[in-house]
């Protein structure tokens, strides 16, 4: 879920999603 966190840092709905995720 790395990629994602750098996502998070570029997509703010994509941090939402990361923390579902984990």
């Amino acid at each position: 879920m790395q990629y994602c966190i750098t996502l998070c840092d570029l997509l703010y709905w994509c941090r939402m999603n990361c923390y579902m995720l984990l």
